[in-house]
């Protein structure tokens, strides 16, 4: 129960002030007898929770006097007017309760988490797999509690003793709770009982495959008092009080005296746990309770004969099950030597991987099998005699085989005396006096270590081999057990083998009993066919006379019928050729109609398509570019591209003005690290005027008639590294990205510092193809409307802005765009702050072919978000509080009554649909009235309403509308099903989750 709770007051987790106000958390640590009085009275069942404000609580607080007048008791409430507050109950834990004055009762608190014995059992066996041999007609059940005897041994209800144990409700059943009030009783996935184990009665969680589970379904019914109910759990017992505590901490989950708790128990069989020492029922409450339905159990504990007589019975069960159930019996036996095995097996292995340690060490080897692992070293040692005179010695110590070993163990270094007999004169002249004596100390004294250090060993290993012994017994124990286990369930089974023979035998001998009756039962039906067929005979020459001369008569009523048919069918043939003629005529006439209908329709359709075609080269027309082509090498002005015409040439004082102003941009945007920013940086470079005409909501809205610009640099003067490889298609990150963005009647052009969460660093890279029928290199975009760029070298300046080159030879013929004059300036590279996010930004890095001999070059331009459009979409109805999910997955939809009055209305770009959607909200009494004055004054005005502090991140702190596909991947700009309203923090998690 490790989740802690904070003992707080106010709304929701705040006090008045909005501090947290707080005592003892956690479901196990802190005092049970805190707060209102909850207190413990020891008792001979145990420590039980009651109410005793006096006690435990704040007492009398009246003045100065906390004990009140002398003599006072305190006010210790009375459990039989109030049986609810005798005991305090959380999920999981067990408490004992008794009648107190022929009144019992409990306080229940509702925390979702389980005492960690019951969880852990409830756990082990949801996941439990029932198709085990050992649990057919047998139940499987985890034991989560041990119940010490009663010492009580009377009659009377009212003081046995008993424990009361409560669930969440769907850790029983999946029934729905919707359903609880039609049924008395519910199908359970499993349930609270006792069950006789080993002498001792326990509380476990049972289930089973074959028997289906039914617990009874109980009403709680409200009292006088306020949140308390009763319900009738056990019969001939009054009802138990329940009080539903809503607002006061749960007490600690130790389990009472004569309570233990069992963790990790394994799955084994039990009996059928139907009896009449455990009961329960799932227990649901009225709607003022609040609170889920709940899952009691009561379990009467047993006196030491009374268990004594449930093994008894236990037994009887044990014995007819086996005898009902032989192989089932046998395959459990086997199943239990089988994990006895595994145990052993477990044990024995770090003393067995000690011994076999030993013995692969090079000692271990040359002790068990000199022959096959020989010793061999040489021995090279200077022995100084006196000032710089010694000898030098070098030999072999060598145990080559079995002999060698026993000799060096047994005899010592002595057996491999290199002079046994002493040293000899010619032994004196080879080596000296003293070199001699001291060869022969040496290498009698090296043999003996090594005997030592093979004794200690050895020694070792005879200790390991000590240590393994009894578990190796207890192995072979297991394993026997194990062999014993799989002969008796081959006997077992021989003999049902045997005695399904004998039966089978007996099946035969019915069925040839049977046969034989059969056959004599055919003969007489044979006979008593054989009568019945030649009576048939007789009966049927009869038939046959009379349905001849029946059918003498028949034939001549059948002549008399086809005359009066035939006269009547020609009368029909004549009558149908007149209508058939008839609707001949009327259908060359609806004919002669459909054709001239049909061609009035051909005629139609094809001005339709004709039409078609011409926006179609409009749209074509309005999105193609031209811009100048840079050679490789040398230093070259920035490109301008207005759609429709040529490349707009820049007069050469705006062209150096705005080439600083780049420059500039890029030297103060390069000092600034990524790491450091809370957002992108912009610096504006220049800016671009029109001339305006209409406004919104008109058939031309405000900034119909300018022209989509275009710009470019060469990729050598983007702060690229010279270094940094250019792939042919992909994406790369650029030091800055420009921006395109529209104001009103201009277009302002800004050097953007990339922070890799809002806008990302990386730019895709694109190929131009030639077009060898026009003479140019092009490259169309993949959004919508497409986008077409023609490159061509670049003019000589000296033109001022607002003249177009001509377009190359055999390039397309373009209408030439006259809506508006264009006049561009350079500015003065001012940081600036933006709300910038990837999705205001379109550009491309486009390669040519390496013969083309041009460098790669950046091109920007603006987003669809500034682009005129019509509103489409029909949005969705919403109910409850709409804005609840914003911060949630991709946010909320646009409310469909937002949706119809926006349809069909055109925008010259989405910041002013964005405001003109707000007002809408503002405008609407369903959506204004969630929030609060100031947001709805925000929206009256166009602007988004405030989010909560949690769902802003820096200086975002409005809510925000995001495309859910995104506009870079063809999702519609202003289709009201492709918009959601979202938090700034959501939009922000989103974009960085796909590394936009």
């Amino acid at each position: 129960m490790g989740e802690g709770h904070s003992n707080t007051t106010g709304h929701g987790a705040r006090g008045p002030t909005g501090g947290v106000k707080g005592g003892p958390t956690g479901f196990g640590t802190g005092n049970p007898n805190r707060g209102s009085g909850w207190g413990v009275s020891q008792t001979p069942y145990g420590p039980l929770h009651n109410y005793n404000p006096s006690k435990f609580g704040h007492g009398n607080r009246r003045g100065g006097n906390r004990g009140g007048h002398a003599g006072h008791r305190g006010n210790t409430p009375n459990l039989s007017q109030r049986p609810e507050l005798q005991v305090a109950i959380v999920p999981g834990v067990a408490v004992p309760l008794s009648l107190v004055a022929s009144e019992w009762g409990l306080t229940l608190f509702k925390p979702k988490m389980v005492a960690a014995a019951l969880d852990l059992a409830l756990t082990r066996l949801g996941m439990f797999v029932m198709d085990a041999a050992p649990y057919v007609g047998r139940f499987a059940g985890v034991v989560g509690m041990l119940l010490a005897p009663s010492e009580i041994a009377k009659d009377d209800m009212s003081v046995i003793r008993r424990t009361l144990v409560t669930l969440p409700a769907e850790r029983i059943t999946s029934v729905p709770f919707a359903q609880l009030p039609t049924q008395p009783a519910v199908v359970a996935n499993a349930r609270l009982h006792d069950v006789v184990q080993d002498g001792v009665q326990k509380i476990a969680v049972v289930k089973s495959k074959h028997v289906p589970i039914m617990v009874p379904v109980v009403q709680a019914k409200p009292t006088a008092r306020p949140g308390v109910f009763t319900v009738q759990i056990l019969n001939g017992m009054p009802p138990i009080h329940i009080h539903v505590e809503n607002s006061s901490p749960p007490p600690d989950t130790a389990q009472p005296t004569g309570v233990s708790e069992v963790r990790d128990s394994p799955v084994t069989p039990v009996f059928s746990p139907l009896g009449n020492n455990s009961h329960d029922a799932i227990v649901y409450f009225p709607a003022e309770a609040n609170t889920d339905p709940v899952y009691i159990s009561v379990t009467t504990v047993l006196m030491p004969e009374q268990i004594e007589r449930v093994e008894e019975e236990n037994r009887q069960k044990q014995a007819k099950w086996a005898a009902s159930y032989p192989v089932e019996a046998a395959q459990y036996q086997l199943s239990q030597a089988g994990d006895a095995l595994v145990r052993e097996q477990h044990n024995i292995e770090p003393y067995r991987a000690a011994l076999e340690a030993l013995n692969d060490t090079w000692e271990g080897q040359l002790l068990s099998d000199p022959d096959e692992y020989p010793l061999s070293y040489e021995f090279d040692d200077y022995v100084y005699m006196w000032g710089n005179y010694g000898y030098h010695f070098m030999f072999d110590i060598e145990i080559k085989n079995r002999e060698d070993l026993d000799n060096l163990l047994n005899l010592g270094g002595e057996a491999f005396d290199p002079f046994p007999d002493g040293l000899s004169q010619e032994d004196l002249e080879k080596y000296g006096d003293y070199a001699g004596y001291i060869m022969q100390e040496l290498k009698i004294e090296q043999y003996n270590l090594l005997r030592e250090h093979l004794l200690v060993h050895q020694d070792k290993i005879d200790a390991a081999q000590l240590a393994l012994d009894p578990f190796q017994y207890q192995l072979d124990i297991a394993i026997d057990a194990v062999n014993n286990a799989e002969q008796h369930l081959t006997q077992v089974r021989a003999q049902l083998a045997e005695a399904e023979n004998a039966r089978l035998a007996a099946v035969a001998a019915e069925r040839q009993r049977v046969e034989n009756a059969r056959l004599a039962a055919i003969a007489a039906e044979r006979k008593r066919v054989e009568d019945a067929r030649l009576a048939a005979v007789a009966a049927e020459r009869q038939r046959v006379e009379n349905a001849r001369l029946a059918a003498v008569a028949a034939e001549r009523q059948r002549v008399e019928n086809a005359r009066l048919v035939a006269e009547a069918a020609e009368r029909r043939r004549v009558e149908n050729a007149r209508l058939a003629a008839e609707a001949a005529e009327r259908q060359r006439v609806e004919n002669a109609r459909l054709a001239a209908e049909a061609a009035e329709r051909q005629r139609v359709e094809n001005a339709r398509l004709a039409d078609d075609l011409a926006r179609q080269q409009a749209v074509i027309r309005d999105n193609t570019f031209s811009l100048p082509a840079y050679p490789i090498g040398g230093i070259h002005p920035p490109g301008l591209a207005a759609a429709g015409v040529g490349a707009t040439v820049l007069s050469p004082r705006v062209a150096r003005e705005f080439s600083a102003a780049f420059r500039v941009a890029l030297a103060r945007l390069s000092t600034i690290a990524t790491t450091s920013l809370a957002g992108p940086m912009a610096v504006i470079i220049g800016a671009g005027f029109y001339s305006s005409n209409e406004g919104e909501g008109s058939d031309r809205p405000l900034g119909w008639e300018k022209p989509t610009l275009v710009g470019s640099f060469p990729v050598s003067g983007m702060g690229l590294s010279p270094a940094t490889p250019l792939p042919q298609q992909g994406e790369i990150d650029l030091p800055i990205r420009m921006l395109m963005a529209d104001k009103d009647d201009w277009t302002s052009v800004y050097a953007v510092k990339p922070d890799a969460v809002q806008v990302a660093a990386k730019v895709k890279v694109v190929a131009a193809q030639f077009d060898p029928l026009h003479g140019v290199y092009t490259f169309t975009t993949d959004n919508q409307p497409p986008r077409t760029f023609t490159f061509t070298p670049a003019r000589a300046p000296g033109m001022d802005i607002g003249t177009a080159l001509p377009q190359p030879a055999g390039a397309p013929d373009f209408p030439q765009h006259t809506g508006t004059d264009i006049t561009f300036l350079a500015t003065k590279p001012d940081m600036v702050f933006l709300a910038l996010e990837e999705g205001d930004f379109h550009d491309y890095i486009i390669w040519f072919p390496a013969d083309s001999g041009l460098e790669p070059v950046y091109v920007y331009f603006k987003t669809p978000r500034d682009e005129p459009g019509v509103v489409t979409g029909h949005g969705q109805r919403v109910s409850g509080v709409w804005l609840a999910g914003a911060g949630k997955d991709l946010g909320v939809p646009i409310p469909a009554q937002i949706a119809d009055k926006l349809r069909g209305k055109r925008f010259s770009n989405f910041d002013r649909f964005r405001e003109a959607f707000w007002q809408e909200v503002g405008n609407d009494p369903e959506l204004a009235g969630q929030f609060i004055p100031r947001n709805v004054t925000r929206m009256k005005h166009g602007r988004s309403p405030r989010a909560r502090f949690i769902d802003t991140v820096g200086g975002k702190r409005s809510f925000e509308i995001h495309h859910v596909k995104y506009i870079r991947d063809k999702g519609d700009v202003y289709n009201i099903d492709n918009l959601h309203v979202i938090t700034p923090k959501r939009h922000i998690e989103i974009h960085s989750k796909k590394g936009e």
